[in-house]
């Protein structure tokens, strides 16, 4: 059994994590609109002070139509915690997510976005509650895995 003091321990450091994760989400989407917006990797770098080669990967995936950072539960669930955004909001942009939901092959799975929050419910990101709240929605799809 965990005591309260290695609770808020876990719940600080996956804040501290968070903070880490949503940093580099921002920043990506941050270099992202400034190339879409036309701008020199010089200004890009002065203004959001990334290195060259990371303007020149964002550059590239612009290139191949690829979207690295795109919005996902996770992502809902790591702004709330650090209070980015309320838990209406959170619980508002989950309930309407177009879920997926994860497949077993033959030696790999592959995670799709419901596993996001699955993740969130273990990392104790949101309660008990709000995922009940928000299985009961998913099992309406004709796609959830029913056991």
């Amino acid at each position: 059994m965990s005591t309260s003091r290695e609770g808020d321990a876990q719940i600080e450091w996956l804040r501290n994590r968070a903070v880490q994760v949503l940093g580099r989400m921002d920043e990506y989407r941050e270099v992202l609109r400034l190339v879409e917006a036309g701008l020199g990797d010089e200004e890009i770098m002065a203004q959001t002070g990334v290195e060259h080669r990371d303007v020149l990967s964002v550059r590239q995936d612009v290139e191949q139509g690829e979207c690295l950072w795109p919005e996902t539960p996770y992502e809902f669930g790591l702004r709330r915690l650090v209070g980015e955004i309320s838990t209406e909001e959170m619980m508002e942009r989950l309930r309407a997510w177009p879920y997926e939901f994860g497949v077993v092959h033959d030696d790999w799975y592959d995670s799709k976005s419901w596993d996001d929050v699955v993740r969130l419910v273990m990392l104790k990101a949101i309660s008990e509650d709000e995922y009940d709240e928000l299985q009961q929605i998913a099992r309406q799809s004709p796609d959830y895995p029913h056991d």
